[in-house]
């Protein structure tokens, strides 16, 4: 079987002009190489800010488009659809990542051309948005695209495929998508690379895009609390995005190491030093970075939003705290460490939830069957 997936950027970051790697890119190249193990044969049709138009990417075949700007800080504005008479001959399956990237919607187009099977993954982003985040004008657009476009490609689809229960139930009742069409598949990772070989004094880790949606904003309040209760911690933050400036002014004169990014090669080192990560997002899909901090037997302290709370039990494997409550994020971290049998056994408990349902050997099994099933319908 030939299988086209088209995401919205690649890694490594030299193709992607925000300079890090969301969790959907993750999720298709992880996708990309556990099918290629099995003698599916692969191609991604992706952006790039260059003018790349062909590379080998992590031993995955790439074909790249110029993106020429970006939508609201992350949608890649490449047009493939000159592109997609060529990959579509060749591919028996077309899998696009998320549905709210302009790159999908030239699929959608086409579809209505020609009959091919039109797999649509969705990676987050159903919900709402709040104006704080993204302010009246981006929270106004988002309501026209979800009500017209979105809804438009999503019913475009012969499938739905979900990250979380969260996506697929805006796909049912905010999109108006047929249930029988959407199917639930994990986000997943190869869980034996991870490990745990916690520092000590404590690393405290937040790993993910600089940008506002990930509550970034509220970083610095969160470390200075911490700080206070726990002034031998230290503190990492990895990764980039446009609120990076923000978070160095804000954070002088405090324990805090800042790397732009890491290879992927390099996360399961990053999560092995660490003994609590935090993700004080708005709103989330299923986030890779949870999976991987807990596949490291780190616990998770996360905002109660999107399909996090799928992932992090409460109490068990973490905490949950409300979006905004930085005192309630900072304190449930300082009582991890102050608590060092307590957050072995939740980390136990995270890894072991991570292996039984979020591996990528029974994934891979689940989206095959669905492309077997989708193949035949078209």
């Amino acid at each position: 079987m030939n299988i086209l997936m088209v995401p919205p950027y690649a890694p490594p970051s030299k193709h992607n002009p925000s300079g890090s790697e969301g969790g959907s890119e993750r999720f298709c190249f992880n996708l990309s190489k556990s099918l290629m193990q099995r003698g599916y044969k692969v191609h991604v049709l992706t952006s790039s800010h260059d003018n790349t138009e062909y590379e080998v990417v992590e031993g995955v075949p790439c074909r790249f488009s110029r993106n020429w700007w970006q939508m609201l800080k992350v949608n890649p504005l490449a047009f493939i659809y000159d592109k997609l008479p060529h990959e579509v001959d060749w591919a028996d399956v077309v899998h696009v990542h998320s549905y709210i990237y302009f790159m999908g919607c030239q699929v959608a187009l086409y579809r209505k051309k020609r009959r091919f099977p039109f797999i649509l993954h969705l990676h987050g982003g159903t919900a709402p948005i709040t104006w704080k985040v993204y302010g009246h004008k981006s929270v106004a657009a988002k309501i026209v695209y979800d009500a017209s476009l979105g809804k438009w490609g999503m019913r475009t689809a012969d499938a739905i495929m979900s990250c979380s229960h969260a996506d697929a139930y805006n796909a049912v009742n905010r999109f108006g998508v047929d249930p029988a069409r959407v199917v639930q598949i994990p986000n997943s990772i190869f869980v034996d690379d991870f490990y745990s070989n916690p520092e000590n004094p404590p690393i405290i880790t937040f790993l993910a895009r600089l940008v506002h949606l990930k509550g970034c904003y509220l970083i610095p309040d969160i470390i200075r609390r911490v700080h206070q209760k726990r002034g031998d911690a230290k503190f990492w933050i990895i990764g980039k995005g446009y609120a990076e400036s923000y978070l160095k002014e804000n954070l002088r004169g405090l324990p805090v190491y800042f790397q732009r990014s890491v290879p992927y090669s390099e996360v399961m080192d990053v999560f092995a030093k660490s003994s609590v990560s935090y993700l004080p997002s708005y709103t989330e899909g299923t986030p890779l970075t949870v999976l991987e901090s807990l596949a490291a037997r780190v616990p998770v302290v996360a905002s109660n939003v999107g399909g996090i709370p799928e992932i992090v039990q409460d109490g068990e494997t973490g905490y949950l705290t409300e979006v905004e409550d930085t005192k309630e994020m900072a304190e449930k971290i300082v009582y991890l460490l102050n608590n060092e049998e307590e957050r072995r056994a939740m980390g136990l408990k995270g890894r072991k939830f991570v292996k039984e349902h979020h591996d990528w050997g029974a994934t891979t099994k689940k989206i095959e069957d669905v492309y077997r099933r989708f193949l035949k319908r078209v």
